[in-house]
């Protein structure tokens, strides 16, 4: 059988995974890590052939927390200010790279280890769940550019044009950190069914310049500066109290 620990190796990055999250620098970053681990993983599904069922489980089992082993390890060698920072970082690699690269193998063997580090990781971190992210889904997620509706007219109304810095930066915000955490698909189709709505009752109003700026100060800067920090999660928050006092003020 091949040694969990070296699988879990995945997770003993050096490298900072939100300056690889963006259209340009992902796909070949995940393909590189996945050539380094592809020969491990292939010796990981052939561990598992003959296995009985009880065994296959633990052995499963003790491969994933071998994960959480190396992660708990870079935590406490990361000392209690950075602890946080490097959690942050650690659960977007985990999301976008770690998950998507063992299900990437062509094997149900490596598709269940991967179901395995999201149960883990879930349990470990609550406070940063994850979603079992798909290689192709990630990739082509890149190439699609939904109406972010209420961003979209604030940038305008402040003269600023649609691939802004700031649109740009909440589209891949939403489609490779968002959609990919527990409860973020649901986060984004609520936008995507109130924010019209929003936008109809906002927008005929006469002070409608003065909401934007409002918006754009109290949500979509320091959204930026969350997004820039590496604090996903806190951005989430602040996505979701935008999405919910926008339908209370739009009385909906």
């Amino acid at each position: 059988m091949i040694n969990g620990d070296a699988l879990a190796q995945m997770m003993a990055h050096d490298i900072d995974a939100s300056k690889l999250f963006g259209k340009n620098t992902y796909e070949d970053a995940f393909k590189e890590m996945y050539e380094q681990y592809e020969p491990l993983l292939r010796d990981y599904a052939y561990s598992c052939e003959g296995l009985e069922p009880l065994e296959y489980e633990d052995y499963r089992r003790s491969v994933g927390q071998a994960f959480i082993e190396v992660e708990e390890r870079r935590l406490s060698e990361a000392g209690e200010r950075r602890k946080k920072s490097r959690l942050y970082d650690d659960n977007l690699y985990m999301a976008l790279f770690v998950v998507p690269a063992v299900a990437h193998f062509p094997a149900k063997e490596t598709d269940a280890l991967a179901d395995m580090l999201v149960e883990l990781w879930r349990k470990k971190y609550p406070q940063y769940p994850i979603n079992k992210g798909v290689y192709e889904d990630i990739r082509n997620g890149f190439k699609k550019r939904r109406i972010c509706y209420i961003t979209t007219a604030v940038c305008q109304s402040l003269g600023k044009p649609d691939d802004c810095e700031e649109l740009n930066k909440l589209r891949d915000y939403r489609d490779h950190w968002l959609m990919l955490v527990e409860g973020g698909p649901a986060l984004v189709d609520e936008y995507y069914e109130t924010a019209p709505a929003v936008l109809a009752k906002i927008q005929p109003r006469p002070d409608f310049n003065a909401i934007c700026e409002g918006i754009y100060n109290e949500y979509i800067l320091p959204c930026i500066g969350l997004i820039d920090d590496g604090r996903y999660e806190d951005c989430k928050q602040l996505y979701i109290k935008m999405v919910r006092e926008l339908k209370k003020a739009a009385g909906l």
